[in-house]
Protein backbone atom coordinates (compact mmCIF):
# COMPACT_ATOMS: atom_id res chain seq x y z
CA UNK A 1 0.00 0.00 0.00
CA UNK A 2 2.83 2.38 0.96
CA UNK A 3 4.69 1.53 -2.24
CA UNK A 4 1.58 2.39 -4.29
CA UNK A 5 1.09 5.65 -2.36
CA UNK A 6 4.65 6.80 -3.02
CA UNK A 7 4.33 5.77 -6.65
CA UNK A 8 1.27 8.01 -6.98
CA UNK A 9 3.13 10.91 -5.34
CA UNK A 10 6.00 10.43 -7.78
CA UNK A 11 3.65 10.45 -10.79
CA UNK A 12 1.87 13.59 -9.53
CA UNK A 13 5.19 15.36 -8.95
CA UNK A 14 6.37 14.39 -12.42
CA UNK A 15 3.13 15.67 -14.01
CA UNK A 16 3.47 18.94 -12.09
CA UNK A 17 7.06 19.38 -13.25
CA UNK A 18 6.09 18.73 -16.87
CA UNK A 19 3.16 21.18 -16.60
CA UNK A 20 5.38 23.91 -15.09
CA UNK A 21 8.00 23.36 -17.79
CA UNK A 22 5.38 23.55 -20.57
CA UNK A 23 3.90 26.70 -19.04
CA UNK A 24 7.34 28.31 -18.80
CA UNK A 25 7.99 27.56 -22.46
CA UNK A 26 4.58 28.97 -23.43
CA UNK A 27 5.22 32.15 -21.43
CA UNK A 28 8.59 32.58 -23.11
CA UNK A 29 7.05 32.03 -26.55
CA UNK A 30 4.15 34.45 -26.32
CA UNK A 31 6.32 37.07 -24.64
CA UNK A 32 4.41 37.78 -21.43
CA UNK A 33 5.93 40.99 -20.15
CA UNK A 34 6.95 43.92 -22.32
CA UNK A 35 9.99 43.66 -24.57
CA UNK A 36 11.96 46.89 -24.92
CA UNK A 37 13.34 48.20 -28.22
CA UNK A 38 15.35 51.43 -28.22
CA UNK A 39 15.94 53.09 -31.58
CA UNK A 40 19.44 54.56 -31.88
CA UNK A 41 19.39 56.68 -35.03
CA UNK A 42 20.82 54.16 -37.48
CA UNK A 43 19.62 50.99 -35.75
CA UNK A 44 18.26 49.66 -32.49
CA UNK A 45 19.36 48.16 -29.20
CA UNK A 46 17.42 45.43 -27.41
CA UNK A 47 18.06 42.46 -25.17
CA UNK A 48 14.79 40.62 -25.73
CA UNK A 49 13.84 37.66 -27.87
CA UNK A 50 11.58 37.94 -30.89
CA UNK A 51 13.49 40.81 -32.51
CA UNK A 52 16.36 41.02 -34.97
CA UNK A 53 18.11 43.97 -36.57
CA UNK A 54 19.81 44.11 -39.94
CA UNK A 55 21.28 47.56 -40.11
CA UNK A 56 18.39 50.01 -39.82
CA UNK A 57 15.70 47.38 -40.49
CA UNK A 58 14.22 46.03 -37.26
CA UNK A 59 12.01 42.95 -37.55
CA UNK A 60 9.61 41.70 -34.88
CA UNK A 61 9.14 38.00 -35.63
CA UNK A 62 7.46 36.69 -32.47
CA UNK A 63 4.05 37.83 -31.18
CA UNK A 64 3.93 39.60 -27.83
CA UNK A 65 4.09 43.05 -26.28
CA UNK A 66 6.83 45.44 -27.37
CA UNK A 67 7.69 49.01 -26.39
CA UNK A 68 9.55 51.19 -28.89
CA UNK A 69 11.31 54.44 -28.00
CA UNK A 70 14.03 56.61 -29.53
CA UNK A 71 14.68 57.71 -33.12
CA UNK A 72 15.25 55.87 -36.38
CA UNK A 73 16.55 58.31 -39.01
CA UNK A 74 16.09 56.18 -42.13
CA UNK A 75 14.95 52.65 -41.47
CA UNK A 76 11.95 50.42 -40.98
CA UNK A 77 10.11 48.42 -38.36
CA UNK A 78 8.70 45.22 -39.85
CA UNK A 79 6.20 42.94 -38.12
CA UNK A 80 6.24 39.40 -39.49
CA UNK A 81 5.02 36.78 -37.03
CA UNK A 82 3.99 34.29 -39.72
CA UNK A 83 0.88 32.22 -39.13
CA UNK A 84 0.88 32.52 -35.33
CA UNK A 85 -2.59 33.15 -33.90
CA UNK A 86 -1.15 35.27 -31.07
CA UNK A 87 -1.50 39.05 -31.34
CA UNK A 88 1.28 41.63 -31.35
CA UNK A 89 1.18 44.95 -29.52
CA UNK A 90 3.63 47.78 -30.18
CA UNK A 91 3.61 50.64 -27.70
CA UNK A 92 5.17 53.81 -29.07
CA UNK A 93 6.71 55.68 -26.16
CA UNK A 94 8.41 58.78 -27.51
CA UNK A 95 9.32 57.11 -30.81
CA UNK A 96 10.20 58.70 -34.15
CA UNK A 97 10.50 56.37 -37.15
CA UNK A 98 11.42 57.63 -40.62
CA UNK A 99 11.86 55.66 -43.85
CA UNK A 100 12.79 57.73 -46.87
CA UNK A 101 11.66 55.28 -49.57
CA UNK A 102 9.12 52.90 -48.01
CA UNK A 103 6.75 52.34 -45.10
CA UNK A 104 8.24 53.29 -41.77
CA UNK A 105 6.11 50.63 -40.02
CA UNK A 106 5.29 47.64 -42.21
CA UNK A 107 3.04 44.82 -40.97
CA UNK A 108 4.01 42.10 -43.42
CA UNK A 109 2.15 39.20 -41.80
CA UNK A 110 0.44 38.89 -38.41
CA UNK A 111 -2.88 37.78 -36.94
CA UNK A 112 -3.53 41.29 -35.64
CA UNK A 113 -1.28 44.19 -34.66
CA UNK A 114 -2.09 46.93 -32.20
CA UNK A 115 -0.11 50.18 -32.27
CA UNK A 116 -0.55 51.92 -28.94
CA UNK A 117 0.53 55.49 -28.16
CA UNK A 118 1.68 55.65 -24.56
CA UNK A 119 0.06 58.25 -22.34
CA UNK A 120 1.87 61.59 -22.26
CA UNK A 121 4.07 60.79 -25.28
CA UNK A 122 4.38 62.26 -28.76
CA UNK A 123 5.33 59.90 -31.58
CA UNK A 124 6.04 60.37 -35.28
CA UNK A 125 6.00 57.94 -38.22
CA UNK A 126 7.18 59.29 -41.59
CA UNK A 127 7.68 57.93 -45.10
CA UNK A 128 9.59 60.06 -47.58
CA UNK A 129 10.35 63.76 -47.24
CA UNK A 130 8.04 66.75 -47.28
CA UNK A 131 9.53 67.98 -50.57
CA UNK A 132 8.09 64.86 -52.24
CA UNK A 133 4.56 66.24 -51.87
CA UNK A 134 5.06 68.67 -54.75
CA UNK A 135 6.26 65.90 -57.07
CA UNK A 136 3.70 63.30 -56.00
CA UNK A 137 2.79 60.66 -58.56
CA UNK A 138 0.17 57.94 -58.19
CA UNK A 139 2.82 55.57 -59.51
CA UNK A 140 4.36 55.83 -56.06
CA UNK A 141 3.08 53.13 -53.72
CA UNK A 142 3.08 52.62 -50.00
CA UNK A 143 2.19 54.45 -46.84
CA UNK A 144 3.90 55.63 -43.68
CA UNK A 145 2.10 52.80 -41.85
CA UNK A 146 1.30 49.84 -44.12
CA UNK A 147 -0.45 46.68 -42.91
CA UNK A 148 -1.33 43.53 -44.82
CA UNK A 149 -3.55 42.32 -41.93
CA UNK A 150 -5.87 43.72 -39.24
CA UNK A 151 -4.56 46.84 -37.53
CA UNK A 152 -5.69 48.70 -34.39
CA UNK A 153 -4.32 52.15 -33.53
CA UNK A 154 -5.12 53.27 -30.00
CA UNK A 155 -4.35 56.10 -27.56
CA UNK A 156 -4.13 57.88 -25.23
CA UNK A 157 -0.91 59.46 -26.53
CA UNK A 158 -0.18 61.42 -29.72
CA UNK A 159 0.81 60.01 -33.11
CA UNK A 160 1.79 62.16 -36.10
CA UNK A 161 1.81 60.30 -39.42
CA UNK A 162 3.50 61.85 -42.47
CA UNK A 163 2.80 59.96 -45.69
CA UNK A 164 4.87 62.01 -48.10
CA UNK A 165 5.36 59.11 -50.56
CA UNK A 166 1.70 58.14 -50.95
CA UNK A 167 -0.89 57.32 -48.26
CA UNK A 168 -0.70 58.10 -44.57
CA UNK A 169 -2.09 54.84 -43.17
CA UNK A 170 -2.87 51.87 -45.43
CA UNK A 171 -4.45 48.68 -44.11
CA UNK A 172 -5.46 45.91 -46.52
CA UNK A 173 -7.78 44.38 -43.93
CA UNK A 174 -9.86 45.90 -41.06
CA UNK A 175 -8.64 49.15 -39.48
CA UNK A 176 -9.75 50.26 -36.01
CA UNK A 177 -8.95 53.72 -34.56
CA UNK A 178 -9.65 54.15 -30.87
CA UNK A 179 -8.53 57.01 -28.66
CA UNK A 180 -5.57 59.32 -28.45
CA UNK A 181 -4.65 62.10 -30.86
CA UNK A 182 -3.94 60.99 -34.41
CA UNK A 183 -2.74 63.55 -36.98
CA UNK A 184 -2.24 62.39 -40.56
CA UNK A 185 -0.68 64.28 -43.47
CA UNK A 186 -0.58 62.45 -46.80
CA UNK A 187 0.16 63.08 -50.45
CA UNK A 188 -2.60 60.69 -51.52
CA UNK A 189 -5.25 59.13 -49.26
CA UNK A 190 -5.06 59.98 -45.60
CA UNK A 191 -6.38 56.73 -44.12
CA UNK A 192 -7.24 53.73 -46.25
CA UNK A 193 -8.65 50.55 -44.72
CA UNK A 194 -9.49 48.31 -47.62
CA UNK A 195 -12.09 46.15 -45.83
CA UNK A 196 -13.36 48.56 -43.16
CA UNK A 197 -12.59 51.60 -41.01
CA UNK A 198 -14.04 52.00 -37.53
CA UNK A 199 -13.47 55.13 -35.43
CA UNK A 200 -14.40 54.74 -31.78
CA UNK A 201 -12.85 57.65 -29.92
CA UNK A 202 -10.09 60.24 -29.78
CA UNK A 203 -9.12 63.26 -31.83
CA UNK A 204 -8.46 62.65 -35.51
CA UNK A 205 -7.12 65.19 -37.99
CA UNK A 206 -6.46 64.29 -41.62
CA UNK A 207 -5.02 66.59 -44.28
CA UNK A 208 -4.40 64.93 -47.62
CA UNK A 209 -4.25 65.35 -51.39
CA UNK A 210 -6.94 62.78 -52.15
CA UNK A 211 -9.61 61.02 -50.02
CA UNK A 212 -9.38 61.43 -46.24
CA UNK A 213 -11.06 58.13 -45.25
CA UNK A 214 -11.35 55.40 -47.88
CA UNK A 215 -12.46 51.75 -48.16
CA UNK A 216 -12.42 49.64 -51.31
CA UNK A 217 -13.56 46.07 -50.54
CA UNK A 218 -16.60 44.63 -52.30
CA UNK A 219 -16.81 41.56 -50.02
CA UNK A 220 -20.13 40.92 -48.30
CA UNK A 221 -20.21 42.82 -45.00
CA UNK A 222 -17.08 44.80 -45.82
CA UNK A 223 -16.21 48.12 -47.43
CA UNK A 224 -17.94 50.17 -44.70
CA UNK A 225 -16.90 53.13 -42.56
CA UNK A 226 -18.35 53.54 -39.07
CA UNK A 227 -17.86 56.47 -36.68
CA UNK A 228 -19.30 56.22 -33.18
CA UNK A 229 -17.42 58.92 -31.24
CA UNK A 230 -14.48 61.29 -31.23
CA UNK A 231 -13.71 64.63 -32.83
CA UNK A 232 -12.74 64.22 -36.47
CA UNK A 233 -11.55 66.91 -38.90
CA UNK A 234 -11.07 65.71 -42.47
CA UNK A 235 -9.47 68.09 -44.99
CA UNK A 236 -9.26 66.43 -48.38
CA UNK A 237 -8.16 67.30 -51.88
CA UNK A 238 -10.52 64.56 -53.04
CA UNK A 239 -13.53 63.14 -51.17
CA UNK A 240 -13.82 63.51 -47.43
CA UNK A 241 -15.24 60.02 -46.86
CA UNK A 242 -15.18 57.45 -49.68
CA UNK A 243 -16.77 54.11 -48.78
CA UNK A 244 -17.31 51.17 -51.08
CA UNK A 245 -20.49 50.30 -49.17
CA UNK A 246 -22.14 51.97 -46.12
CA UNK A 247 -21.23 54.94 -43.94
CA UNK A 248 -22.67 54.88 -40.42
CA UNK A 249 -22.35 57.72 -37.91
CA UNK A 250 -23.46 56.81 -34.40
CA UNK A 251 -21.81 59.65 -32.47
CA UNK A 252 -18.93 62.08 -32.29
CA UNK A 253 -18.31 65.27 -34.20
CA UNK A 254 -17.08 64.92 -37.78
CA UNK A 255 -16.31 67.94 -39.95
CA UNK A 256 -15.32 67.54 -43.61
CA UNK A 257 -13.68 70.13 -45.84
CA UNK A 258 -13.23 68.57 -49.27
CA UNK A 259 -12.53 69.62 -52.85
CA UNK A 260 -14.83 66.89 -54.13
CA UNK A 261 -17.82 65.13 -52.55
CA UNK A 262 -17.86 65.24 -48.74
CA UNK A 263 -19.34 61.73 -48.55
CA UNK A 264 -19.09 59.34 -51.48
CA UNK A 265 -20.47 55.83 -50.99
CA UNK A 266 -21.73 52.80 -52.78
CA UNK A 267 -24.27 51.86 -50.09
CA UNK A 268 -26.33 53.72 -47.49
CA UNK A 269 -25.59 56.71 -45.28
CA UNK A 270 -26.97 56.61 -41.74
CA UNK A 271 -26.51 59.39 -39.16
CA UNK A 272 -28.28 58.36 -35.96
CA UNK A 273 -26.12 60.20 -33.42
CA UNK A 274 -23.44 62.84 -33.18
CA UNK A 275 -22.95 65.17 -36.11
CA UNK A 276 -21.62 65.01 -39.66
CA UNK A 277 -20.95 68.27 -41.47
CA UNK A 278 -19.58 68.32 -45.00
CA UNK A 279 -18.51 71.62 -46.58
CA UNK A 280 -20.77 73.52 -44.23
CA UNK A 281 -23.83 71.31 -44.72
CA UNK A 282 -25.19 68.99 -42.02
CA UNK A 283 -26.17 65.46 -43.06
Amino acid sequence: MKKRFFSMLFILALCFAVTVSAFAEAVQYIGIGTREITLTGSGASFSCEGVRAEGSVITIFEPGEYTVSGTLDDGQIIVDTGYSIEKTSITLSGASVTCLNDAAIYVRQAEKVKIYMAEGTENTVTSGKEEMLAAFSKDNTGAAIYAEDDLDIKGPGVLLVNGYINNGIMCKDDLDLDGGTLIVFAANNGIRGSESIEIHDGNLTVECGNDALKTTSTKVGKGFIEIDSGKNLLQAGGNGISAQTDVTVLGGETVIESQKTPVKLGGNLSVSGGSLIGNGVAF
